[in-house]
């Protein structure tokens, strides 16, 4: 709203009187109030319920199955180590945001009321007030790959069933 506030506010109207010396007005000027514009959000509620409630799901299943991966293999860095991330979703038409959910959060009815409450957001080593979706940021290596696959299909160079293996690593120098 602060960024939007000389957009949104408008201008109240003014109305001037001219007295003379014995008190009488002599005239009256009105200037009439100027509406401010509208804003219209892009969020669609029910979306931005099942991104928030799905990435939350989503966090927790990856921290899961990572533990399990880890035990399973006596691997490291599987996916045990996950416990935050972020969803935006974008209308592609016009880029308005759809909705837009970072995890951990905390409950903004709770923020003001209880003091204790806060300290456990500022002390939590997870960040639950650093909203992921909108402060982070991240190398585009992830949200790039659908533009590359897509521009393989559009050029046939792959079809729907063509699979990648992908080992966490890139070889500048392939050896072979």
């Amino acid at each position: 709203e602060a960024s939007f506030e000389k957009e949104l506010r408008g201008k109240s109207g003014e109305k001037l009187l001219f007295r003379d010396p014995d008190g009488e007005m002599t005239e009256e000027i009105k200037r009439p109030d100027k509406r401010g514009n509208n804003i219209w959000l892009t969020l669609d509620k029910k979306l931005q319920k099942t991104a928030s409630v799905s990435l939350e799901k989503n966090v927790k299943a990856a921290r899961a199955e990572g533990e399990a991966q880890s035990k399973l293999n006596a691997e490291s860095n599987v996916g045990e180590d996950c416990s935050a991330g972020a969803v935006v979703m974008l209308d592609v038409r016009d880029f308005s945001v759809l909705a837009a959910a970072s995890c951990p959060t905390y409950d903004l009815n709770k923020y003001s009321l209880y003091g204790d409450y806060y300290s456990s957001l500022a002390n939590d080593e997870n960040s639950p007030m650093f909203n992921r979706a909108f402060d982070g940021e991240f190398a585009c290596g992830s949200v790039f790959k659908p533009c590359v696959a897509l521009a393989a299909l559009e050029n046939g160079a792959i079809d729907e069933s063509t699979q990648f293996f992908c080992d966490k690593f890139y070889d500048y120098y392939p050896s072979n």
